[in-house]
């Protein structure tokens, strides 16, 4: 099917015959350098020359992100450049959202909660109202710190992605050492557990500010590391947890790390948006509970441990891998064949585009 998009609030009139008169010398005509690449981009777009014109749009996006014209720069950049996928900064690039901000606030609110009630543990608080004021201090500290950071800048879903994805990493962490070493007291357990969410939190701030990465590369990265945990534990469990608790927990946090890894580095050759990041783990879920469920059903009420949750590892690979593929063309442009048209209105010209897709 043949559709026609027309842009024309993408390119100003121009003259067929000749350029209008000059204006008078009393007239301020403001024109902006990111006004000069944008119109050189569409002249070389009609010459032919795509390259230059993508050339020409990089520099307004890279250069000129907070332009008016950046917003229209990126839509024709994103038709020009078949296969440029979410990842790419300069197609994509995250801009900061009220979404993100609520984000943070609510998981660094909890997160503060949650020291609170460590806090006490640590300083074996015994009176509950000592108890309730630190966890009204440690929410409202919370609250107060995810509100004020970066105020004025605003933060982007790729940046909250990482504050909050390092904070579950660290609890995780910090939790599994608990089960893997042996802790003499209650508040040195508590103590692990601060130190590691908020080495995490930490991680996840030096891990953005390094690799910006986008909501879709923390999503993708973590899920990866939560898979392969989840399929680590499927495997303990299906062999009826023959390895003691301390193997297993290291197992699995071992798995956790370098699946986590390994889908950080995949992201950057093989990335995806958030949202279809979200679709293959619901596909995995699915899988994981048909796979669990067959063995369920047909051997009633005493099933093998061996068969449900060996089932429930082969459907949660299955599940992401049909979701992974099913939703392949879920953020990518399709390969646009793009003509230029020209079209003669009263005073001039309206440039247009259209695209077989």
């Amino acid at each position: 099917m043949k559709k026609l998009l027309f842009l024309s609030l993408l390119f100003p009139s121009i003259a067929l015959a000749q350029s209008p008169p000059p204006p008078p010398a009393t007239a301020q005509v403001a024109v902006t350098a990111a006004d000069m690449a944008y119109h050189e981009a569409f002249r070389l777009l009609a010459s032919g020359d795509k390259a230059g014109a993508r050339a020409q749009l990089e520099l307004i996006l890279n250069s000129y992100p907070e332009d008016p014209l950046a917003a229209r720069a990126q839509v024709v950049y994103a038709l020009l450049t078949p296969g440029a996928g979410p990842q790419d900064k300069i197609v994509s690039g995250e801009q900061p959202t009220g979404l993100a901000r609520g984000e943070l606030v609510a998981v660094q609110t909890l997160h503060g909660v949650a020291l609170g009630i460590e806090t006490s543990l640590i300083l074996e608080v015994d009176d509950v109202r000592a108890v309730v004021a630190l966890l009204l201090a440690g929410g409202g500290v919370g609250l107060t710190a995810s509100l004020l950071y970066q105020s004025d800048e605003g933060i982007t879903p790729g940046h909250t992605a990482a504050l909050n994805s390092g904070t579950y990493w660290g609890a995780w962490h910090g939790g599994a050492m608990l089960g893997i070493f042996d802790y003499d007291s209650t508040p040195a357990a508590a103590g692990t557990l601060v130190v590691a969410q908020l080495a995490g939190l930490g991680i996840g701030e030096v891990l953005y500010r390094t690799l910006e990465p986008t909501a879709g590369d923390v999503s993708m990265a973590t899920s990866a590391g939560v898979w392969a945990g989840a399929l680590m534990f499927f495997g303990h469990a299906a062999n009826e947890f023959d390895a003691s608790a301390k193997t297993t927990l290291t197992t699995m946090l071992i798995a956790s790390d370098v699946g986590l890894v390994a889908g950080a580095f995949a992201s950057k050759y093989y990335p995806m948006s958030r949202s279809r990041s979200l679709v293959v783990d619901a596909g995995g879920i699915v899988g994981t509970l048909v796979g669990a469920g067959v063995p369920l059903l047909i051997q009633g009420d005493d099933p093998s441990a061996t068969a449900v949750f060996g089932g429930a590892g082969v459907g949660a690979v299955a599940g992401l891998a049909t979701s992974y593929y099913l939703t392949r063309n879920w953020d990518a442009p399709e390969d646009l064949a793009l003509d230029l048209m020209v079209l003669p209105v009263e005073g001039g010209a309206t440039v247009g585009l259209s695209g077989q897709w």
